[in-house]
């Protein structure tokens, strides 16, 4: 390697297929010969999900390699994989934006599966539901993967990962203003018990109209941005200077509300 300050370093390896992975703490301070980095398999964690159907009208049809959700008049075919997709994004700053996230590979469906080759790390857990639902609970032992990070160990035995889905979501739909010097805007809806779990959507409609499906009931602020590039809004502390500007919402299951929101201009 080219010579290094002197310093505490972790060096980090992995394969090109992303299954075997070391990582090995060093205190430079001479050089450092013969260094041995044992590459070891990552992790499988096993996942589980309960779907908690609150309609009467609602039917989940699982044949031919697909699964169908029936509510009432709709009908909706999903590829037949996990009931949930789950993107781990690494607690490090120093990865490069490629490595900044990524989905393990699994095996099994439905409800029951399993995630492969996991590196150990702490991460920041994304669930993503792969039907009309919203994601109610999300645990892994103590650990609430909604809000707190999630730890996988060296050599450890992970726990399940517990998800509960759920029906009734709320919706959000309604307009943003700007004049026609905007060509779009980006609308952020942020849960106010759990900020990392903001939805961004971008409008593009010549009158701001926007729609938002699948939100969990709760409270939330509504903001409208002219942009997201270079704007850290998933960090609390660039973003509380801009709520004073949003829109509080509190949405019940099963609701749908609307709401008129005024442009904020992002400050470079």
């Amino acid at each position: 390697m080219e010579p290094l300050p002197s310093g505490s370093y972790t060096i980090a390896a992995r394969d090109l297929q992303q299954v075997l992975f070391a990582s090995h703490p060093l205190n430079l301070n001479s050089d450092a010969l013969d260094v041995h980095l044992p590459m070891l398999p990552g992790l499988a964690i096993p996942a589980t999900v309960r779907l908690e159907l609150t309609h009467s009208d609602t039917q989940v049809d699982e044949q031919q390699g697909y699964r169908r959700i029936v509510q009432g008049n709709t009908s909706i075919a999903f590829g037949n994989g996990p009931l949930v997709r789950l993107t781990f994004f690494p607690n490090n700053q120093l990865l490069n934006p490629i490595q900044r996230r990524f989905q393990p590979a699994v095996t099994g469906s439905g409800d029951s599966f399993v995630m492969e080759h996991v590196q150990p790390g702490g991460y920041a857990v994304h669930l993503d539901p792969t039907g009309p639902y919203y994601v109610q609970s999300a645990r892994s032992g103590a650990t609430d993967l909604l809000r707190e990070e999630f730890t996988v160990a060296p050599g450890a035995s992970m726990q399940p990962i517990q998800v509960v889905l759920r029906d009734d979501f709320a919706s959000l739909s309604g307009k943003v203003s700007y004049d026609a010097r905007v060509e779009s805007a980006v609308v952020l809806v942020i849960p106010q018990d759990n900020p990392t779990g903001t939805r961004v959507r971008v409008v593009s409609h010549p009158e701001g109209v926007f729609d938002v499906q699948l939100l969990a009931p709760g409270a939330y602020k509504v903001l409208a941005v002219d942009r997201v590039e270079n704007f850290a809004y998933a960090e609390p502390g660039v973003l509380q200077k801009y709520l004073s500007r949003a829109h509080d919402v509190t949405l019940a299951p099963d609701q749908t509300a609307n709401v008129e929101l005024e442009l904020v201009h992002v400050e470079e």
